[in-house]
């Protein structure tokens, strides 16, 4: 019995075969690409490759910019400055209600560096100053 199987099995695939590609059209002949179109195409090419590069570099960028875990006004606590002391060491100043913490922040390790009651907030721009960046301004 399984030698009619095979010659069943070819007769199929030849006839389903045919049928499969009987109604497609026949393949065009090759035409010679055009002239000229070679500078274009690599320029094109460059053009695409610098702007996935620069995509890469602005989406890093970003990424080290936002740091996820310290986004502010999350339950009282808001992260008032950070400054980066080289690798991943940090010094952060942390708001939490009416106190300010100086913590220190490793890859490995937090530490409590100062404990503030009176709050440290940015100075603020006295009168001559805005006055002056108003005249500024005008000119």
């Amino acid at each position: 019995m399984s030698k009619w199987i095979t010659p069943l099995l070819k007769l199929f695939l030849l006839c389903g075969s045919s049928l499969v590609f009987a109604g497609e059209p026949a393949a065009e002949p090759l035409t010679e690409p055009e002239t000229g179109t070679g500078f274009m195409d690599l320029a094109r090419v460059l053009l695409s490759f610098l702007a996935v590069i620069a995509l890469l570099f602005a989406c890093a960028w970003w990424l080290k910019r936002w740091q996820p875990g310290m986004a502010p006004g999350r339950g009282g606590m808001e992260v008032k400055s950070v400054l980066s002391l080289g690798g991943r060491d940090r010094v952060v100043i942390v708001q939490a209600g009416e106190r300010q913490l100086l913590l220190g922040v490793s890859p490995g390790k937090i530490v409590l560096l100062g404990d503030y009651d009176q709050l440290i907030g940015d100075p603020e721009p006295s009168e001559s100053a805005a006055a002056r960046f108003s005249q500024l301004l005008k000119r």
